[in-house]
């Protein structure tokens, strides 16, 4: 099993490289209650267009050692990028994706410089968004995952979601440990806006028509130049893009793996 210990922590990684690599890997980190195997249904069509991909599960997840501590957007990043170091993929030229919580990884990541990044339904720190988690920690701490394997698959995706990627997305919830949930859970509550303004590498924000997790306001927000938020918007002279994919909700790779595999693709060949 591919691990390395990062800050005193083993990480979990799949990198996965094509027979004849462009040079360029595409990091994908995954959202809360998630794991590399989210982009699972991608991965093949970045690889075939000669991208080598590094799926990572973020200290807490999947197979990755529990987290020791709550960590801050910031502080996985700097777990990231250390891995990123460990393993010889060069940063600079690296497309960072990110989706829900792993926008925020993502946008800190980018902060460091990358060739591109790519923000899937990309949490936006708001006091809602405070609230909203901070009521998920009561209900996990009261009821367990199941409460939200449960009701989440359904509630969190669009309306052209199946039985399927229901079945999916509850595993990857029961897949977790109610602590560090809850750790991650307080990782969004208490965050703070990335420093979006000190970004000038391209991004591609996907948004889902019917996500209202991280709804179309919050993504066009990170997008957006002229409007006035906590943390600034993605810096003036960068090339960003929004992409809307309709019918799908908040978990964007597992709902439409075709079109957002060729949404990457194309921001990835455009760089």
């Amino acid at each position: 099993m591919p691990i390395s210990q990062i800050q005193g922590q083993k990480v979990y990684y799949q990198h996965s490289s094509p027979t004849a690599t462009n040079g360029t890997t595409i990091v994908l980190i995954h959202g809360l209650g998630s794991s590399h195997a989210f982009y699972g249904p991608i991965v093949p069509e970045l690889i075939k267009n000669d991208y080598a991909c590094l799926a990572i599960d973020t200290p807490g997840s999947g197979c990755s050692q529990p987290a020791s501590k709550d960590r801050t957007p910031k502080e996985i990043a700097s777990v990231i990028s250390e891995l990123l170091n460990t393993l010889s993929v060069n940063v600079s030229k690296s497309i960072v994706v990110g989706h829900s919580m792993g926008g925020m990884i993502a946008s800190e990541l980018a902060v460091q410089g990358v060739l591109g990044s790519v923000l899937i339904g990309p949490v936006h720190p708001s006091p809602n968004l405070t609230t909203v988690f901070n009521q998920r920690i009561e209900t996990v701490q009261k009821n367990g995952l199941e409460a939200l394997a449960d009701t989440v698959p359904k509630a969190a995706t669009g309306s052209l979601s199946t039985p399927t990627h229901h079945a999916f997305i509850r595993a990857l919830i029961l897949s977790q440990t109610a602590e560090n949930y809850a750790s991650l859970c307080r990782t969004i509550a208490t965050a703070s806006a990335p420093e979006y303004s000190k970004v000038n590498s391209p991004v591609l924000v996907i948004a889902g028509g019917d996500d209202k997790t991280s709804p179309l306001e919050g993504c066009q927000t990170i997008v957006d130049s002229t409007m006035k938020v906590t943390g600034g918007s993605w810096g003036a002279d960068a090339k960003k893009k929004l992409e809307i994919v309709e019918g799908v909700g908040h978990w964007h790779v597992i709902e439409a793996p075709e079109q957002v595999g060729q949404l990457i693709v194309d921001f990835a060949h455009s760089l």
